[in-house]
């Protein structure tokens, strides 16, 4: 903005300079004709002065006229910048260079705007990948932990007990530890040493037991036909970023003598708090 100023300025005042050097020649051509015709002598009114062929005298008249056309522009121009007149031209090429400078300013405030709306949206499209950035990474790290391999077997000792056993896997790519696991669903079940802050490194399994005692009625549907037990399981853990959550497991088991066969979860699981403290309901493996 300043350059566009001070070269607005610059060529204000050479324009001026210019037209106060020829408004001051014009004034001195003005005065030599003057100056002249007053030192000349007056010439003898009765002395005849013999006159020129036609020719030259159209000859002279053709000169006469092309000169004077050729000074017209010169003379207009002559009456207009005088030294009189030179204040109001200033103030005219004044008015002309603040408009020039108006009109700079404002091409550049907007080439500056525009140049600002740009490293906005720059700065909006950063701050969206970073956010982005942010939730993949987020995401990649994300921990859980997976139930595999659930299964049931009767003790022999005991008609009446079952043993039912799973794995939990960390599949994630970082370690995380086992707060707590339990087994629950039916009022006779007890979970064989529960784990408590055991560390599961990436890729590792653990596993979890538990003894399921049938009452004498649940024995005899299981003789007669076929009973149908719903187990869960609790697993609260804590992620290697030591941010705890909890999720919560079920399977069906369908015991019929002494065979059993792995059926769906029947009914809802329990309600767990997640992270963002609403309830969540875990899908039964």
């Amino acid at each position: 903005m300043l350059r566009w100023i001070i070269g607005t300025a610059v060529v204000t005042v050479i324009i001026a300079i210019v037209i106060t050097w020829q408004a001051y020649s014009c004034e001195t051509q003005n005065k030599e004709p003057q100056s002249a015709a007053a030192a000349q002598p007056l010439t003898n009114p009765m002395l005849i002065i013999p006159g020129s062929p036609n020719g030259n005298t159209n000859q002279e008249l053709a000169q006469d006229q092309e000169s004077g056309s050729e000074t017209h522009a010169n003379s207009y121009f002559c009456r207009v910048a005088t030294p009189t007149n030179l204040p109001t031209i200033y103030l005219v090429l004044i008015g002309f260079g603040g408009i020039a400078v108006a009109i700079g300013t404002l091409k550049i405030l907007e080439a500056q705007t525009r140049a600002t709306e740009i490293a906005a949206e720059a700065t909006q499209a950063s701050a969206k990948a970073t956010a982005d950035s942010v939730k993949l990474q987020r995401v990649a790290m994300t921990q859980w932990v997976k139930i595999e391999n659930w299964g049931i077997k009767a003790r022999k000792t005991n008609t009446l007990t079952y043993e039912i056993y799973v794995n939990l896997l960390n599949e994630t790519g970082l370690p995380l530890t086992i707060e707590h696991a339990s087994f629950g669903g039916s009022n006779g079940i007890t979970t064989i040493n529960p784990p408590k802050d055991l560390f599961l490194v990436p890729k590792a399994h653990h596993p979890v037991n538990a003894l399921v005692e049938l009452t004498e009625e649940e024995a005899t549907q299981r003789d007669e036909s076929t009973l149908v037990l719903n187990i869960t399981i609790v697993i609260l853990y804590r992620d290697a970023f030591r941010k705890s959550d909890c999720h919560i497991f079920g399977q069906g088991y369908a015991l019929s003598g002494v065979n059993y066969e792995l059926i769906p979860y029947k009914g809802t699981l329990p309600s767990v708090l997640g992270q963002d403290g609403e309830e969540e309901n875990e899908n039964p493996n």
